[in-house]
C-alpha cells in the first residue's frame, strides 16, 4: 500500500468500506428506468446496449475511450451491467474512485449520443456530482431515476414578453401583424405541438381561435406578451424556443434578440410527478438601454486623405466600412463624427479608415486600443474621445514604453475572464510591470504551437491576424504561452513540437527589435470537455519546453508549478480556462520573472550569487556538463549562463553575454553576480558596460566614448574621454528602452537596456 493512501484506507477498513491498494473505493453509478426499459431501450437499434456515461478523470475504468458502457461489454463496459426487475431496468457501472469530488453524465445512443439530461429528463445545468469521503462513504448524485409518466397533466403557459420601446416583435401593417411569434418544441413538446396543430411543427403564440386556439397575445402600453398554454404530462422534461415569422421564421436567439449567446436557443423545463414546474417557461426581451452620443476624432495632418474620405468601422455599425464618414468642417485636419449608441458595460471597438474599404484601416497599438482596435466606454453619458493621430493612440506618431507581446491561446485571449478588456493576463500584467511597459494581448483561442493541418490550429496560421500583428508591433519582449491545445489527444505526437517551436523562436529572434524571448509552460489542466490532457502537458509539453530552453538558451516562466496547487472549483472552473483571480496569478508570475535581476557573468571572479541550477553557453551553444556556478573558459567567444531560480519550479533566466579572449594556455574563470547588464572581457583586461537602475557603469575604460540612443535612434546622451571605471548618470532620462554604444581602442560594443 502506498504511504499517501494509508490513512484513508485505514479509516475505510475500520468503517467496513474497503479501499484498493491505490487508495480508491468502489462506486456504483446507476440509471434506473422505472418504465421497464420503455424509455431507455430500443429493441430495433440498441437492444440492451443503449445507455452509457461520461466519467471525469481520476476514476479508474477499463474503457479505452471517453465513454463507459452501463451494460456488460468486453471493451467499453467490463464492470457495466444491465439488471432487469419486475418494473425497472437498472443500467449501472461500478468504478474505482479516489477520495474527492467527481462528475459523471449518462447518455443514450438512440438520442444521437446525447445526454439524458434535457432530452429525457431534466436535472438542471451541468454534470452529476458525487463525493467520496476518506472512509469510503459516498454522497451526492450516483443515481438517475426515470419515472413513468403518472398519467396526470399540468397546465403550462409559455410566454415571450417584448418590453422593447418599439415593440419590435410585432410587424404592424404586414401579414404577421399581431401574428408574428411562434413556438417550436424539441422532443416531448414537439409531439404535443404536432398533435395540437394538426401536424405542424410550430404553434402560434398569438390570438387565433381557428388555427391556434391555445395561443394568446396580451398588449399593454409597456409590453407585448406572446403566450400559449399546453396541457403537458407530468414526470417529463420539455424544451421550447420562440421564432419570429417576419424574419423568415428565424430562431429569435442571436438573430433577433440574443438571450443565449452561442446556444441553440432551446429553453428547458420539467414537470415532476406532483405537477411542480422547474426551469424556464417565460422569456423577457427587456427594453433598450438609453442612447448616448459618442464623438470620435482623428488627426489626419501629415497623411494624404483618400478620395473616398475618412471613415470608421466598429461594433456600433456592424463593422461596416462605408456607412459612417468623418468630416473636417473647419479644415484643421481633425476629422470627427458623432453617433448615437446604447449605453454598454463593454467598450465599443472601432478602427479609422483612410478610405472606405478594408485594407485602408489603421493598426493601433497602445493604451487606447485592444488587439489593434480602438476602444471607447459609453456607460452613463455622452462621450467625446480625445484627438489622436491616425494609427496611434496619442497626439504624436509613436508608441512609448517597452513593448511586450503576449502570445498564446484562449488563456491568453481571456476565455475564462469576466472581462477580456481588463482581466486577461496580458492586461493585468500592466499592474505589475509599471508604466514603462506596454503589453499587447495576441492570444488566439484554440491555437496550437504545432503547425497542424487544421487551418484554425497553429497560432502562426494567422486566422485572427495576431501573427501578422506581432510583426507590426515589433516587440522588445515576447512571451510565448502555447502548448495547452497541443496536448489534446489526437494532436500530441502528430508533429515535432520542438522543431515547430524552434522555428518560431528563430523567426522572432530575427525581428528588427531583436526581442528578448520567454517560453511559458501551460497551467495545470483539470477534467474538461476540450480534450486537453494534463498528462500530456506534464509528461510531454513541459519536458519539451525545458529541453528547448536548454538547447536554445531561452528563459522559462513556469506557470504549471504556480497553478499546481489550485482547484478546479475555485480557480479553473471548466478545467482549462483560468478565472480572473488565476489570470492575475499568471500575470504576476510572468512579470516577476521578466523583472527579475539577471545574473551577470564576471571574468576572473568567483560567483557571489547562488541558484538551484546552472547551464553555461559559448556563442549560444550549450556546453555539456557545465552545471556549476563557475566555468573555466578555454576558448574565445561570447559566454552566457542560464540559471534555474529555485528547486520548486522550472523558472529559468539567462544572463547577458560576456565576450572573452581565452585559450587552453590562458584560461579565464567566469563567475556570476547580480548586477544588471553586460560586462565584456577584451584581452587581459575587463572593459565593458553594466546597467543599473539609474546609472551605467563603465569598467576600465581607455579614452572611451559612450553614446545613448532611444530605440527610435534618437541620441539622448553622449560622454567622451572616459578613463578607468566611470559611472554615467541616467536619472534625467525617462523610463524606456535604450541602446548604449561604447567606442574605445579595441572596437565598438553595444548594450540594449531598460531604465
Amino acid at each position: 500500500m502506498k504511504t499517501r493512501y494509508f490513512l484513508p484506507a485505514l479509516i475505510a477498513l475500520l468503517s467496513g468500506q474497503i479501499a484498493l491498494a491505490d487508495g480508491t473505493f468502489p462506486v456504483t453509478l446507476k440509471v434506473i428506468d422505472k418504465t421497464g426499459g420503455e424509455i431507455t431501450n430500443n429493441v430495433n437499434d440498441n437492444n440492451e446496449t443503449n445507455v452509457y456515461c461520461w466519467i471525469s478523470d481520476g476514476i479508474s475504468t477499463e474503457s479505452p475511450d471517453w465513454w463507459d458502457a452501463m451494460y456488460n461489454d468486453a471493451t467499453y463496459g467490463k464492470t457495466g451491467e444491465l439488471i432487469k426487475t419486475d418494473d425497472s431496468w437498472i443500467w449501472q457501472i461500478t468504478v474505482q474512485a479516489p477520495v474527492g469530488t467527481h462528475e459523471w453524465n449518462p447518455s443514450m445512443k438512440t438520442l444521437g449520443w446525447k445526454e439524458i439530461n434535457k432530452n429525457v429528463a431534466y436535472f438542471g445545468e451541468g454534470n452529476r456530482i458525487f463525493t467520496v469521503a476518506e472512509d469510503g462513504s459516498v454522497s451526492g448524485d450516483t443515481e438517475v431515476v426515470l419515472n413513468r409518466p403518472s398519467g396526470n397533466k399540468t397546465s403550462v403557459k409559455l410566454a415571450f414578453v417584448d418590453q422593447s420601446t418599439e415593440k419590435k416583435s410585432n410587424n404592424p401593417g404586414g401579414t404577421e401583424d399581431r401574428k408574428n411569434i411562434v413556438v417550436e418544441g424539441n422532443g416531448n413538446l414537439w409531439q404535443v405541438i404536432n398533435a395540437e396543430s394538426g401536424g405542424n411543427w410550430l404553434y402560434g403564440m398569438y390570438t387565433d381561435e381557428t388555427t391556434f386556439p391555445l395561443g394568446n397575445l396580451v398588449e399593454t402600453d409597456n409590453e407585448l406578451r406572446w403566450e400559449v398554454t399546453f396541457q403537458l404530462d407530468d414526470n417529463t422534461v420539455y424544451a421550447w424556443r420562440p421564432r419570429i415569422q417576419s424574419w423568415g421564421c428565424a430562431i429569435i436567439n442571436e438573430g433577433f434578440y440574443t438571450y443565449q449567446p452561442g446556444g441553440d436557443g432551446f429553453i428547458y423545463f420539467s414537470i415532476d410527478e406532483e405537477g411542480n414546474i422547474t426551469g424556464e417557461t417565460e422569456l423577457v426581451m427587456a427594453s433598450e438601454k438609453t442612447n448616448y452620443n459618442l464623438t470620435l476624432n482623428v488627426d489626419m495632418n501629415g497623411t494624404t486623405v483618400d478620395a473616398a474620405g475618412v471613415h470608421v468601422a466598429g461594433s456600433f455599425n456592424s463593422w461596416n466600412t462605408t456607412t459612417t464618414e468623418l468630416t473636417d468642417a473647419d479644415g484643421d485636419g481633425i476629422y470627427s463624427v458623432t453617433i448615437s449608441v446604447p449605453a454598454s458595460n463593454e467598450p465599443y471597438q472601432y478602427k479609422f479608415l483612410n478610405g472606405n474599404a478594408w485594407g485602408k484601416e489603421e493598426i493601433v497599438f497602445g493604451e487606447c486600443a485592444y488587439r489593434t482596435n480602438r476602444i471607447a466606454y459609453v456607460t452613463d453619458g455622452d462621450v467625446t474621445m480625445p484627438v489622436s493621430v491616425f494609427g496611434y493612440c496619442g497626439t504624436t506618431p509613436e508608441l512609448k514604453g517597452i513593448r511586450v507581446a503576449c502570445i498564446g491561446d484562449s488563456n491568453t485571449e481571456g476565455a475564462g475572464a469576466s472581462d477580456v478588456f481588463t482581466q486577461s493576463w496580458p492586461i493585468q500584467m500592466r499592474d505589475f510591470l509599471g508604466e514603462e511597459y506596454y503589453t499587447e494581448n495576441l492570444g488566439v483561442s484554440g491555437a496550437t504551437l504545432m503547425k497542424l493541418p487544421d487551418p484554425w490550429g497553429a497560432w502562426t496560421n494567422d486566422v485572427s491576424e495576431c501573427y501578422s500583428h506581432t510583426k507590426l508591433f515589433n516587440p522588445d519582449v515576447i512571451l510565448i504561452a502555447l502548448g495547452t491545445n497541443d496536448s489534446k489527444t489526437g494532436y500530441w505526437g502528430t508533429r515535432d513540437f520542438q522543431a515547430d517551436y524552434t522555428e518560431l523562436i528563430e523567426e522572432f529572434r530575427n525581428y528588427p527589435s531583436q526581442p528578448e524571448i520567454y517560453m511559458i509552460t501551460p497551467i495545470k489542466a483539470f477534467e474538461n470537455g476540450y480534450g486537453i490532457s494534463d498528462d500530456n502537458i506534464r509528461n510531454g509539453v513541459i519536458p519539451a519546453i525545458n529541453e528547448l530552453s536548454k538547447n536554445l538558451m531561452v528563459p522559462v516562466i513556469d506557470w504549471y508549478a504556480e497553478t499546481a496547487s489550485l482547484t478546479q472549483a475555485n480557480d479553473i472552473p471548466d478545467g482549462v480556462h483560468a478565472n480572473d483571480a488565476t489570470l492575475r496569478i499568471m500575470a504576476e508570475k510572468a512579470a516577476e520573472i521578466m523583472l527579475m535581476t539577471k545574473p551577470v557573468v564576471i571574468a576572473n571572479a568567483s560567483s557571489s550569487a547562488e541558484y538551484a541550477g546552472y547551464r553555461w553557453y559559448l556563442n549560444g551553444a550549450y556546453i555539456e556538463n557545465s552545471d556549476r556556478s563557475t566555468y573555466t573558459a578555454t576558448e574565445s567567444g561570447t559566454y552566457h549562463v542560464a540559471v534555474k531560480i529555485d528547486a520548486a519550479s522550472n523558472d529559468v533566466i539567462v544572463s547577458e553575454g560576456i565576450r572573452i579572449t581565452a585559450s587552453e594556455s590562458d584560461p579565464v574563470t567566469l563567475g556570476i553576480n547580480n548586477a544588471t547588464g553586460m560586462v565584456e572581457n577584451v584581452s587581459a583586461k575587463t572593459v565593458g558596460i553594466a546597467a543599473f537602475e539609474n546609472h551605467l557603469k563603465i569598467y576600465d575604460a581607455d579614452n572611451a566614448a559612450v553614446r545613448i540612443y532611444t530605440v527610435a535612434g534618437v541620441e539622448v546622451k553622449a560622454v567622451s574621454h572616459l578613463n578607468g571605471s566611470v559611472s554615467i548618470d541616467l536619472s534625467d532620462l525617462p523610463n524606456g528602452i535604450y541602446v548604449c554604444r561604447l567606442n574605445e581602442a579595441n572596437g565598438t560594443r553595444t548594450l540594449k537596456f531598460a531604465k
